[in-house]
């Protein structure tokens, strides 16, 4: 839960005389900043990273889990995209450190933009695709890659629930990132069928997809072949869905 006494000392320290100047700072109205200053309302996502980039401190600071309100970049860069050391070159990361803050500026494409759109990734940004643009900082959306840079995405069913990914939350995709058995990543395959799933790799190279939500019992199995071939897309993992995903194993 955010801290409303962090805020305040941090509006403090800069010099924010007031949470009316602080609405204006971050471009929302003061009576939802009044909800959330008298605890009516949690923020979303986007709003805790605004009031952090506001108060130049980290989402970690105003939520509790660190005392020291300074930004700081931990290094999440992995050298693949894949646990396998014979990675092929379409699957290779070649992750950069951002800034030592790592604010940087993410999509959110609209909900009815095909995550399959594009070259690869899904990344063609084309203005009608877009519905906002939001800041992040680094240790949310992790490792940096420019010709494969994190993007935001809605989330449409409750297949995932139970990795604290919930229907209708918007979600941070990092295509950077290297993923693991029983993260989450968003995935396309057949060029139609765009979901969240968990990964498991298949020791041949092939791998498994399955719901977080034991309600929903399919297994979408694919072969090392089909991913070679693009018959399955890994778009990348998911970093952030409000907080972030639990690995199920």
């Amino acid at each position: 839960m955010i801290s409303i006494e962090r805020i305040e000392q941090r509006m403090k320290e800069l010099e924010i005389k007031s949470w009316r100047e602080l609405s204006r700072k971050i471009n929302i109205s003061a009576s939802y900043l009044g909800d959330i200053k008298n605890k009516r309302t949690q923020p979303s996502l986007h709003t805790l990273a605004s009031i952090a980039s506001a108060l130049i401190t980290s989402v970690s600071y105003l939520l509790g889990e660190t005392d020291d309100p300074r930004i700081t970049f931990v290094s999440t860069m992995r050298d693949t995209y894949r646990p396998e050391a014979d990675s092929s070159p379409e699957t290779t990361a070649h992750s950069i450190p951002t800034d030592p803050a790592g604010w940087r500026r993410l999509p959110l494409f609209s909900k009815l933009t095909a995550a399959c759109g594009g070259a690869g990734n899904g990344l063609a940004y084309a203005d009608s695709e877009i519905d906002s643009w939001h800041y992040f900082p680094a240790e949310i959306y992790g490792a940096y890659d420019p010709e494969r840079p994190p993007y935001m995405h809605y989330v449409d069913g409750d297949s995932m629930e139970e990795a604290y990914i919930h229907d209708g939350s918007m979600i941070i995709v990092n295509p950077a990132e290297a993923i693991y058995d029983g993260e989450s990543a968003l995935v396309c395959w057949d060029n139609d069928e765009v979901a969240v799933k968990l990964i498991y790799w298949q020791k041949d190279g092939g791998v498994e997809l399955h719901a977080a939500n034991p309600d929903h019992t399919k297994v979408y199995m694919f072969t090392k072949e089909d991913i070679h071939e693009g018959r399955l897309i890994i778009k990348g993992k998911i970093m952030w869905s409000g907080r972030q995903p639990k690995r199920m194993r």
